[in-house]
């Protein structure tokens, strides 16, 4: 009887798995419809009149770099809309040119009331996890109580080539919201 039992489990396991599998999204490859490692004039084209070139030199005056300053921002969506909240985006690039990092930044004040950015984070955290699952990194650290009010969520949902990153920072009643895309590559050397 036990034999049987163990035949029947393992008989429907893998078709447990595949079922599960099968509920599952398939991974990004990148943001929307650009792909990692796209050029600059790769992903202007993919996203059409939207996204907005800028040159190296404008970025790095502007102070519009990643990755230790080796990542110029060269594409920027002024407006995008998510979660009911605009947003703008940035797309940098790595000194060969292919696309390396998506950044998505609240408009307006970078400094926002701390309930309004923890609004956004559990918006977007809730789509996020029911679109992907749970985050394998979730960190909340709070410290209230003292003389100044520090707290910090960051989230991580790492999949075969990207990982989504959500962060909220606040200190005292005001907080900021930070939110990418990056290979895995890049996210597995620790931007």
């Amino acid at each position: 009887m036990r034999n049987m039992l163990l035949v029947a489990f393992l008989a429907l396991a893998p078709v447990s798995v595949s079922a599960q599998q099968a509920d599952r999204p398939e991974d990004l490859a990148g943001w929307r419809s650009v792909k990692w490692g796209m050029t600059p004039e790769q992903a202007k084209t993919a996203l059409g009149d939207e996204a907005e070139a800028l040159s190296e030199e404008t970025a790095r005056s502007k102070n519009l770099v990643f990755g230790n300053g080796e990542w110029p921002v060269r594409l920027a969506i002024p407006k995008y809309e998510l979660a009911g909240h605009e947003f703008s985006v940035s797309l940098a690039f790595d000194p060969k040119g292919g696309l390396r990092l998506v950044s998505l930044r609240l408009s307006g004040p970078i400094l926002r009331p701390t309930d309004e950015v923890d609004s956004v984070f559990e918006i977007l955290e809730n789509q996020i996890t029911e679109k992907y699952g749970a985050p394998s990194l979730h960190k909340i650290d709070d410290s209230a109580g003292r003389a100044v009010t520090l707290s910090e969520k960051r989230d991580a949902w790492t999949l075969s080539h990207t990982v989504i990153s959500l962060g909220m920072m606040g200190v005292t009643g005001r907080g900021t919201l930070t939110f990418s895309y990056a290979p895995r590559s890049v996210a597995d050397d620790k931007l």
